[in-house]
């Protein structure tokens, strides 16, 4: 996989979390959370709320049914920066951030006239994002393109 996030700075030991047997994630993706500790990859999630970032590798059909994950509030990682196809994805120090797919996260900015359409659009105002679990770190500097850069997890 490419795109992993990079512990910085580590609050807590990781947790464990559940997710299928026949599930790979390699150390440092992006996870999303699909029920109440368990979560699954990210490859073409987006709008989708965070169940953490793999601690230790796991590797598919190995038996085991747990995975070791980040997610404490105060943790430092770095992450990707979506690439922009038809335009800029520039993020802001401060700003909010959400998953964007293929272990890559977007700036929260706002936009949709409801709850549905917004998810639909994926254009969420901040309060929707919190309230919704999808904003899950805060933009530590500035970011274009593709770039990498450091979030603090909420």
């Amino acid at each position: 996989m490419v795109n992993e996030a990079l512990l910085r700075l580590e609050v807590s030991l990781p947790r464990s979390a559940a997710c299928d047997d026949g599930a790979s994630f390699a150390k440092g993706a992006l996870l999303q959370l699909i029920d109440a500790n368990k979560v699954s990859g990210t490859d073409t999630a987006r709008n989708v709320p965070f169940g953490g970032f793999v601690n230790t590798e796991k590797i598919s059909g190995s038996g085991t049914t747990q995975v070791s994950v980040h997610r404490a509030r105060g943790t430092i990682i770095d992450v990707v920066n979506k690439s922009g196809i038809s335009g800029s994805f520039f993020i802001a120090k401060g700003q909010l951030v959400k998953i964007s797919g293929n272990n890559t996260v977007s700036a929260i900015s706002g936009g949709g006239t409801s709850q549905a359409e917004a998810i639909g659009t994926g254009e969420l105002t901040p309060a929707q994002s919190i309230y919704l679990g999808l904003a899950f770190a805060r933009a530590l500097e500035d970011a274009t393109d593709a770039e990498t850069f450091m979030v603090e997890l909420l």
